[in-house]
């Protein structure tokens, strides 16, 4: 008996192409998508064509309560038992072409729709479906989770989605200045860190809408959040979110946490750089930065490199 075959022989190519598009590569499906309520996020489509004269769709909302439309293009998410969907509030939306040639047809086009989660979501699997001019699209499957921390880098400040793109995780002074090498942190200093999806507040938000002052995570959520320090020269700040035990006697280094006041979906945490801290280098040369902060959720920890003064 031959060897098992994994695979099957392909048709000679016919000269047409298909309308195919790569999703992932592993050993399951695909999944739902997890989100959390009230989280800022990019949605990217395929498939999805220009604007009836032919441009390009390109929008950034200019209002708030942020828009349900922009470029022609909304999107909803329905969960049961509720009868009307929750719509999905649009910061801004991009499209440009992937493909080497210049067609511009629909299944070259990525379009890449910025939005906010609904706050109001609860916690079953939800139905997205995004309308273009009108006419709806199939729909895509939404796991709603408490929270999806991600903690705000270089490239989500220009909207960069580029795979390509260096994107280091960046802390602030409270003055809103970045630390930098010329910048540093010091020693009982309390920095800031911004993120998106740090999971439900007291009181809630409504989505779309600027957040008043003192909004503050809910304690279930505040319990699942620890920022540590760690002396260590050039940590990978752009390292993926990675699950990491902390340590029973680690720290808390956050003073404050929830949403930042005037922002939309923007959450900051406030935490104190350790007095303790040994710092064994200086920034400088070689040594773009000589200490780490570890923000770990529930969902796992982030790595933001940062200089620290002696």
């Amino acid at each position: 008996m031959g060897a098992l075959a994994l695979w099957s022989l392909l048709p000679a190519a016919s000269g047409q192409t298909v309308d195919a598009q790569f999703l992932q590569a592993g050993y399951a499906a695909p999944g739902p998508v997890e989100v959390a309520p009230g989280q800022l996020v990019t949605l990217f489509f395929r498939g999805i064509g220009r604007m009836p004269a032919g441009g390009m769709r390109n929008a950034q909302a200019q209002t708030v309560p942020l828009p349900e439309t922009l470029a022609g293009i909304s999107a909803w998410i329905q969960q049961l038992p509720r009868t009307s969907p929750y719509p999905l509030a649009l910061l801004s939306v991009r499209q440009h072409n992937e493909c080497e040639e210049a067609s511009g047809q629909p299944v070259c086009l990525l379009t890449a729709l910025r939005v906010q989660i609904p706050t109001e979501l609860g916690a079953a699997v939800g139905k997205l479906t995004v309308t273009v001019d009108g006419s709806p699209s199939r729909t895509f499957l939404i796991r709603p989770v408490r929270d999806d921390a991600h903690v705000l880098t270089t490239c989500d400040l220009t909207w960069d989605t580029n795979p390509g793109s260096d994107c280091g995780r960046v802390a602030f002074h409270a003055d809103g200045t970045a630390i930098s090498e010329s910048r540093p942190a010091r020693r009982g200093e309390t920095i800031v860190l911004y993120a998106h999806g740090l999971g439900p507040t007291i009181p809630r938000v409504a989505t779309g809408t600027a957040a008043p002052a003192g909004v503050e995570l809910v304690e279930a959520a505040a319990r699942q959040l620890a920022v540590r320090f760690l002396a260590l020269r050039n940590a990978d700040g752009s390292l993926p979110r990675y699950v990491e035990a902390l340590p029973a006697d680690g720290g808390n280094a956050v003073v404050y946490a929830g949403l930042t006041a005037g922002q939309i979906g923007l959450y900051q945490v406030n935490v104190k750089v350790p007095e303790l801290l040994e710092i064994p280098i200086l920034c400088g040369g070689d040594t773009r930065s000589n200490a780490v902060a570890k923000v770990s959720s529930s969902k796992g920890t982030e790595n933001v490199a940062l200089c620290v003064a002696p």
